[in-house]
């Protein structure tokens, strides 16, 4: 549309859906916010802009279906983020898991070293399920505090190298390679904060999506210098 009609701004448009991502990171990080929905509203500018030009409406309105899937998602993940998992089933499972382990404690079995055993095993096996039942709680994470578990945001990361770099002719596997190192980067930028927050009094905020590019790129970029450097 936009080399036929010239519309809309692409510039505004990418920035607009790399917001749309790094809003719900943060939405994400906080707990209770809304970011997200109000940079999906923002999309409509753009819209407008199409609107007001020679554009088909039909491409406009299969654009706006697009944006109402994007309300959806989000606040599909609102509501999964929000809900606990069976709260009356969680509870009842802590109870059972607290219960035997108070049991195990005055329990003999054979000999010490049998009773240590098995006392150790169910321990961590249940241990082990409320893990397992926070991680369904919470599916979705960012930076230090996502696991292996949880919801990657690998592809919205992708996109957003897809939408940054877009005039940078990289091809497919650069742009993995990159938003692999985002999600990285990501993480040990938030490590990073988390530790400067201990010292201090405020909470360390969410590290900015486009410095964690910037650091994506730029190591990137040092890794490819370097195995050239090796073939030469």
């Amino acid at each position: 549309m936009h080399r036929v009609w010239g519309k809309p701004d692409m510039g505004r448009l990418r920035g607009r859906l790399i917001e749309v991502v790094d809003a719900l990171r943060r939405d994400i990080d906080a707990g209770n916010t809304r970011d997200c929905q109000t940079a999906i509203e923002n999309l409509s500018d753009s819209f407008i802009e199409l609107e007001e030009s020679d554009v088909p409406a039909n491409y406009v309105v299969r654009l706006r279906q697009e944006q109402a899937g994007l309300r959806e998602a989000a606040l599909r993940i609102y509501h999964i983020q929000r809900e606990e998992f069976l709260p009356s089933a969680s509870a009842m499972i802590v109870s059972f898991v607290i219960m035997i382990l108070l049991l195990l404690l005055f329990t003999t079995i054979e000999g010490p070293a049998e009773t240590l055993v098995t006392v150790a095993f169910l321990t961590f096996f249940f241990v082990y399920l409320l893990r397992l039942l926070n991680v369904i709680n919470k599916p979705f994470k960012v930076g230090s505090e996502r696991n292996d578990d949880d919801v990657s945001l690998f592809l919205l990361y992708e996109f957003v190298v897809h939408a940054r770099l877009a005039d940078a002719d990289l091809t497919g596997e650069q742009i993995v390679e990159i938003a692999e190192h985002l999600e990285e980067h990501e993480e040990a930028a938030e490590e990073e904060a988390t530790e400067a927050g201990r010292s201090g009094e405020d909470e360390a905020p969410l590290t900015d999506l486009d410095e964690v590019l910037d650091a994506a790129v730029a190591s990137v970029q040092r890794e490819q210098q370097s195995e050239s450097d090796r073939e030469r």
